[in-house]
């Protein structure tokens, strides 16, 4: 369907999806309701609004998160906590490890919790800000503005489902490889250990990387499945956005009902030698998670549907 705007030669042409379901169609209607008002520029969406959903998810949901941490508020969640009586509310000495390790004179408990908020920035906001903005824009007009398709027309369902996975299996492997060589002893020091200062780790650690890492194990394999597959706008943004909450999730210290189990991450922090993969799947290829499945936070590893905590489930002593 093209039209033609009253003040202006340009004809606009919205695409109809009429042989596809009911439900389609009508995405795709509202697909190009919601262009109409944000506009159609492929660089403005690809680049700007793809970065602003994602991070504003990061910090947003991530924010929640510490809030309970350094607040210790609601209460009533601290018995989800994967490894109770840590930062049960998060100390100073933590903080100053997350925020590039400064150190300050004796403050109040809360002007240490500013001072946290503030610092913090310098360290995701280096490889935000300074790496994958970047590297998102040149992306976009050095390959991506040639080859990616039209953000009016909207792909299947069947599309965007076959996408994701793929992307899925591509992340998980490419994840693992890049993850276990940042683990050999002759790179770890120089790169990973930075992450693994927190052995009960915290929902903004996720990025709290060496911007190496953040290139080689956040940004590449994060980015192999959309690139190989042309992904459409909307099959990118569905992608990073679960791949945001993911990292959170598995990140912050909380089993919370109906959400994914952290425990399999949060053993690695613990443990250092264990499940390297976002997943499980890897790990379980090439018995990386060996003592895991032996111990009780396997049995933890589960989603919860109920009140109980998987501390109360599976208790530390029989």
């Amino acid at each position: 369907m093209c039209s033609l705007s009253e003040n202006s030669s340009n004809i606009t042409c919205i695409p109809e999806l009429r042989n596809g379901s009911g439900l389609e169609v009508f995405l795709q209607q509202k697909w190009n309701d919601f262009l109409d008002v944000a506009g159609d520029d492929p660089a403005n969406l690809h680049v700007w609004g793809m970065l602003a959903c994602v991070y504003s998810q990061y910090w947003l949901i991530g924010g929640l998160y510490v809030f309970m941490d350094v607040r210790g508020w609601p209460r009533f969640l601290r018995k989800y906590k994967t490894q109770p009586g840590v930062n049960e509310p998060i100390s100073w000495a933590d903080l100053q490890r997350v925020s590039c390790r400064l150190k300050f004179e004796r403050m109040s408990p809360y002007y240490t919790r500013i001072i946290f908020i503030i610092q913090i920035l310098k360290t995701v906001l280096i490889n935000q800000a300074l790496l994958t903005v970047p590297m998102a824009y040149f992306g976009f007009h050095l390959a991506g503005k040639h080859t990616l398709p039209d953000v009016r027309a909207l792909p299947r369902l069947t599309t965007i489902i076959r996408d994701l996975i793929i992307c899925l299996v591509l992340w998980e492997a490419t994840n693992y490889c890049t993850h276990r060589v940042l683990h050999h002893r002759l790179i770890y020091r120089f790169v990973h250990k930075r992450h693994h200062e927190f052995t009960a780790p915290i929902a903004w650690v996720a990025s709290y990387v060496h911007p190496v890492e953040h290139i080689v194990s956040d940004t590449i394999p994060a980015s192999i499945g959309p690139a190989l597959l042309n992904c459409h706008l909307v099959t990118a943004v569905l992608w990073f956005s679960w791949l945001v909450h993911h990292s959170l999730i598995t990140h912050s210290g909380y089993h919370l009902p109906l959400l994914k189990s952290p425990e399999a991450h949060d053993y690695h922090h613990l443990k250092f030698t264990q499940c390297y993969s976002p997943l499980g799947v890897m790990d379980w290829l090439f018995g990386t998670d060996d003592r895991f499945r032996q111990s009780k936070h396997a049995k933890r590893d589960r989603r919860l549907f109920g009140t109980k905590s998987a501390r109360e489930l599976v208790p530390d002593k029989d």
